[in-house]
Parts: structure tokens; C-alpha cells; sequence
């Protein structure tokens, strides 16, 4: 039985720059920003699982600097500008920088926002804030403005095989490359859920994905919702358990229009409430496919 005690997620996260999968441009800069020991103000954006707060987290900790991390998403009252980064910002330090790194940054208020953009002007001379997001659009213009922004892509397919077979390989654990292949459609470019699903599915030395079959069906409910087939959906063998937060985070894959995600994100989670007090649950998921074939009209 692999130890589930050791999240993986962590154990395989990145210490240095040159361990991680990146864009050599990419790379270069961060590079740069060590060989130098000089940071400017940074907004990391892209998509869910792409590095970006492993790349804060790896700056932090080679920088000759003091630091404060923050998960902005849930700590993202305006008594924490108050509280937490003022109070760091004017404490005095013997080094040479001060970082305050807010992950999850576009989780804040435009309010939080607006304060923060006055502390990053005050404070400029020793303090630097590192801020990562998944949609930059959510990120007032004034703090783009002042940060550098760097894009974080998606890895190729090729590069997140070789990445999990690595960590499998370490854990000596044995798998099937085509299960793999499976796993990475099913959450790329999410590369922290397919790890987590390597460790939450591997048992007595062995990996498999669970209900591969579900899995194409996953893929195939999507292309159902855009072409508004309501029938084909209801005929797909579905757990709709995971249905739900399969949608919940693949709705990037449906629409890209912001507005219509925010909207049909809200709409997953709250049929995904109702799942649990509903007694057919196929009735309720197929409410759920049909307001969100409702929100592409």
C-alpha cells in the first residue's frame, strides 16, 4: 500500500529553477532575476496547475529576502492589507528585499486590489509583491501596470507523460502508459489533479485509472453541451458525482467567454449543492447540462 500520508503534489514540486518543465525563454527570465538577486513586481498568470506557485514559492526561497505568503483567495478582506501586509511592509529587515506573495490573487475584491496598488507605490523602495492568478482579467489595470506579467503556458501532452511516469517510476509503481494518455485528457493542463489522482488511485504497487470508460465519457459530455444534445448526454454512463466537478473544471473548455464561464461555474455549483438532498440524481444533472446549453444560446 503506497503511503497516502505523503502528498505527492508536494513531495514532486520543484526546488529549482532548472528542475521544472518551462519555456526556455521563460526559464531565462527567472534566471536572470536570481543571477542578479533583483526582483521587480511580478503577476504570474495562466491556467490551473501550469507552476505558477511553485515558480513564487522557488524565488522565495533563493532570494535573499524576508517574506509573507498569503492565499488571497481566502484571506481577501481589506483588514488583511491592514493587518497582515502593512505591518510586514514596515517592519524593518536586514535583507535585501521583502517579499509579500499573494497566491490566488484574482480571488480578491477590486477593493483589496485598489489598497494593495497603494502599498506596492509606498512601500516600492525594499517590499515586492509576487501575485499569481488563472485569469488575468480579473487583476485591475493599475496592478498589471505595475507588475511584470509573465504567461504561463500549457505543457505539451509529451512533457506531462514523461513528467508522471517520472514520479510513478520513483514511487515504483506500475502502470499502463495508455491509462496515463487517458488521465492527462482528462484534466489537462491541470498537471496537480493528475498527480493527485496517481496517489489517490495507486494501490499495492499498481496505478490504474478508475473507470476509463467514464472518463471518454466525460470528454464526449462536453462536446454534447456545445451541440445542445441533451438526448446523446442522457444515454452516456455517467457518475455524476464526478460529472459535476469534472464541468466545474473544464468550463474553461466550453465557452470562452468570461462572463458566460463565471456564470455557468455558478450554475455547476450550485446543482452540485442540490445533488445531495435530490433523490434522482439524473434528473438534476440533467437540469444542470440544460441551463448550461442554455447559457451558450
Amino acid at each position: 500500500m503506497v503511503n497516502k500520508d505523503l502528498i505527492w503534489v508536494e513531495k514532486y514540486r520543484p526546488k529549482l529553477i532548472c528542475d521544472l518543465v518551462l519555456e526556455e525563454s521563460t526559464r531565462n527570465i527567472f534566471i536572470k532575476f536570481l543571477n542578479e538577486q533583483s526582483l521587480p513586481h511580478l503577476l504570474l498568470f495562466g491556467s490551473v496547475g501550469c507552476g505558477k506557485t511553485t515558480i513564487a514559492k522557488i524565488l522565495i526561497s533563493s532570494l535573499d529576502c524576508d517574506s509573507i505568503i498569503i492565499n488571497a483567495s481566502s484571506e481577501r478582506g481589506i483588514d488583511i492589507i491592514r493587518s497582515k501586509i502593512k505591518q510586514f511592509a514596515m517592519m524593518s529587515s536586514l535583507k535585501k528585499w521583502k517579499i509579500v506573495f499573494l497566491d490566488e490573487a484574482d480571488g480578491t475584491t477590486p477593493e483589496f486590489l485598489f489598497a494593495l496598488r497603494n502599498l506596492m507605490e509606498t512601500f516600492a523602495e525594499q517590499t515586492r509583491f509576487i501575485l499569481t492568478a488563472n485569469y488575468i482579467n480579473k487583476i485591475i489595470e493599475p496592478i498589471r501596470s505595475r507588475c511584470q506579467l509573465i504567461e504561463f503556458n500549457h505543457l505539451g501532452k509529451k512533457q506531462i507523460r514523461i513528467l508522471l511516469e517520472k514520479i510513478l517510476n520513483s514511487e515504483s509503481i506500475e502502470f499502463d502508459v495508455d491509462d496515463l494518455l487517458i488521465l492527462i485528457d482528462l484534466y489537462y493542463p491541470d498537471i496537480r489533479s493528475m498527480i493527485n489522482n496517481l496517489q489517490l488511485y495507486s494501490d499495492k504497487g499498481k496505478w490504474k485509472v478508475k473507470n476509463s470508460e467514464g472518463f471518454r465519457n466525460f470528454e464526449q459530455l462536453l462536446e454534447y453541451i456545445k451541440k445542445g444534445d441533451l438526448k446523446s448526454i442522457r444515454e452516456l454512463n455517467l457518475d455524476y458525482t464526478e460529472s459535476y466537478k469534472y464541468l466545474f473544471d473544464k468550463v474553461d473548455n466550453i465557452t470562452d467567454d468570461y462572463e458566460k464561464r463565471v456564470n455557468m461555474s455558478l450554475d455547476i455549483a450550485d446543482y452540485m449543492y442540490k445533488d445531495v438532498f435530490i433523490s434522482d440524481k439524473s434528473i438534476n444533472f440533467a437540469a444542470c447540462v440544460m441551463k448550461l446549453m442554455e447559457r451558450l444560446k
